[in-house]
């Protein structure tokens, strides 16, 4: 069986559930694709006969670049499940997820969600001479990932009744209106700078970092930055490896990057 896992995640976390998820359905015989959503995403989907759909909580709900993105995909009535991750509080994360998909995709099984600590560098520890303290992560349950993918297999063998939709909070949906737009989300990360002495014009921000095509590579080899592109993910402040990319919200906090390998890497 195909199986295409898409999700969005600017510094990793959700893409590291991903993976657990894509090795848990390798380990059970199953063909795995890791799809980034990123800009211009036009997956061709057709092949595939379970799509996972994950996404991290922004202010209690998926992104809208995300939502925006999963509502032009062609899903041809492919089953489908939902996940997300959040420092705590996901909120309607889930239900937008579903609501974005259920109209073009076929039988729904089931939605998974997974505390990590927020990837916003603003609130991470002051930098210290010694390596940032990664300890304030909580533990990522493989058990749970496992036991959740072995009952979306179950259901998907078995044909069962679709699984009910994930809640609805109104109260939350009526504040997202107002809170979480797309600038108020770039506005938690800062207008971002170049530190020139740090930068050694790998361009990994603009390839692989940035999902939104907010940050380019200038004729001089530097990456540029366009802050009305920008959806807030947080990658380039937490993930150069150089740390050369700054704003006056993020400086002299520790980058979140325990789980920049599934960014910076392909899966």
């Amino acid at each position: 069986m195909r199986i295409g896992l898409i999700y969005f995640s600017g510094t990793g976390g959700t893409a590291k559930i991903a993976n657990i998820f894509g090795s848990e359905l390798k380990s059970a015989g199953h063909i795995v694709s890791y799809l980034r959503i990123k800009r211009d995403f036009h997956p061709d989907l057709h092949t595939y006969d379970l799509i996972g759909i994950g996404s991290p909580a922004y202010s209690f709900r998926a992104p809208r670049f995300v939502t925006q993105n999963l509502k032009h995909l062609s899903l041809e009535k492919i089953p489908f499940f939902v996940f997300c991750t959040s420092g705590g509080m996901p909120g309607n994360t889930l239900w937008n997820l579903y609501k974005a998909v259920e109209r073009k995709a076929g039988l729904f099984l089931g939605y998974f969600e997974v505390s990590i600590t927020t990837n916003l560098r603003s609130w991470m520890p002051r930098n210290t001479l010694s390596a940032p303290n990664q300890s304030f992560l909580p533990p990522i349950s493989q058990s749970r990932c496992k036991e959740f993918i072995f009952r979306i297999l179950s259901k998907l063998s078995d044909q069962v009744v679709a699984e009910k939709s994930p809640k609805k909070n109104g109260i939350i949906s009526l504040w997202s209106i107002f809170l979480t737009r797309r600038w108020q989300m770039a506005a938690t990360v800062g207008i971002k700078r170049l530190n020139k002495r740090k930068c050694n014009q790998c361009t990994l921000c603009a390839h692989q970092i940035c999902p939104s095509g907010a940050i380019q590579i200038s004729t001089s080899g530097y990456p540029r930055f366009n802050e009305w592109k920008c959806v807030g993910c947080n990658g380039c402040v937490n993930l150069c490896p150089q740390d050369a990319i700054w704003s006056y919200q993020v400086r002299n906090h520790a980058q979140y990057n325990p789980f920049q390998k599934y960014i910076l890497k392909k899966m």
